[in-house]
């Protein structure tokens, strides 16, 4: 492998991985991937989706002791309608001031499904205690999202279970990420638009990782379909299936045992009917809930990052990310934590 950290954190910038194989950032360090599954069902209306859902969630409740990650989302929800009644359903709540808190309505849903509903406090304080451990079992810089995950997952192993079941993927599987999907794009106009951060804005030597763009290239215009199916497909997940075994817990996605049979209908989809067949499953499980707000999984980044100073590495720019988003901190902050570690 190639031993090149300002390649690897550049593409972590940009991917949120090191998403070449053949580079890492240092010697000895491997970071991990996550592969696609392969013979996934096909769907063609949201009633085949359904049935491939219930499936899956056959399977997996069949083959072990299984929980639920449910949000206030629809995706977790339509599967807490396929466990049975009496199961454990956990929400996550960040314990910051101003942070978003969906266990209102995700204890609605486990109320109408019958579930076991469990919350669990998230504080800086697990992630503190939890990233170190992580980044050395990814080997790679981190999402954020990963503290939470895994603290989850110990949770549900000490409790029993072997598997645990999220949502995941339906976002990317069937068009709810409406704003990468709301036009037609150019290749540079994209990357541009893409770039969680611009690598040259931060680090000195900071390269733009062309390739996987140029791939999903085609007839004069990014396929920012095929790029999320391909690119985030392998990201996201990745990050959950690490927190998970970490815990010695199993990952279960049934969204991710399927995919779109049919081209995904863009007009619906910048029409706002962003993942149109996964809010027709939920309107016919939940026909008295209405259109719930669509969020990220609640992470207080915007409190604990609030003082955040800057990168002080020297393949950083000084202080550079201490005027950014807060989640463009914790990309700078996560990365420069890793390499902290690893790179001498």
């Amino acid at each position: 492998m190639t031993v090149d950290p300002v390649y690897c954190a550049s593409s972590f910038f940009e991917f949120r991985m090191v998403e070449d194989a053949d580079h890492t950032f240092a010697e000895g360090v491997k970071p991990r991937r996550f592969q696609i599954p392969e013979n996934r069902t096909p769907v063609h209306d949201s009633f085949e989706l359904e049935e491939a859902l219930k499936t899956a969630m056959d399977e997996a409740l069949a083959s072990g002791n299984c929980a639920l990650m449910l949000s206030s989302g629809i995706d977790s929800a339509i599967l807490a309608k396929m466990m049975p009644e009496g199961s454990k359903a956990y929400t996550l709540r960040c314990c910051a001031p101003g942070a978003v808190d969906e266990t209102e309505r995700a204890h609605e849903y486990a109320e109408i499904c019958g579930l076991d509903h469990e919350i669990i406090d998230i504080t800086w304080d697990d992630y503190i205690e939890y990233t170190p451990r992580l980044l050395k079992h990814m080997g790679q810089p981190i999402h954020s999202i990963e503290p939470q995950i895994y603290k989850a997952a110990l949770t549900a192993k000490a409790a029993g279970f072997d598997k645990l079941i999220f949502g995941e993927t339906a976002d990317i599987i069937y068009g709810g990420h409406s704003i990468q999907l709301c036009r037609e794009f150019q290749l540079d106009e994209y990357i541009e638009y893409h770039d969680f951060i611009d690598p040259h804005k931060v680090l000195k030597e900071g390269v733009t990782i062309r390739e996987p763009y140029e791939r999903h290239y085609k007839d004069g215009r990014m396929d920012v379909y095929g790029f999320l199916n391909d690119i985030h497909l392998r990201q996201s997940p990745n990050s959950y299936v690490d927190s998970c075994s970490l815990a010695g817990i199993e990952f279960i996605a049934p969204y991710l045992t399927t995919e779109l049979g049919v081209p995904l209908d863009l007009d619906r989809i910048r029409s706002g009917e962003n993942k149109y067949l996964v809010r027709e499953v939920f309107h016919r499980l939940f026909p008295d809930m209405g259109q719930p707000k669509k969020l990220p999984m609640p992470r207080a980044l915007a409190q604990w990052m609030a003082d955040f100073p800057g990168a002080t590495r020297p393949e950083f720019y000084q202080g550079a990310g201490k005027d950014m988003t807060p989640d463009q901190k914790w990309y700078i902050y996560i990365t420069e934590m890793f390499m902290n570690m690893v790179v001498k």
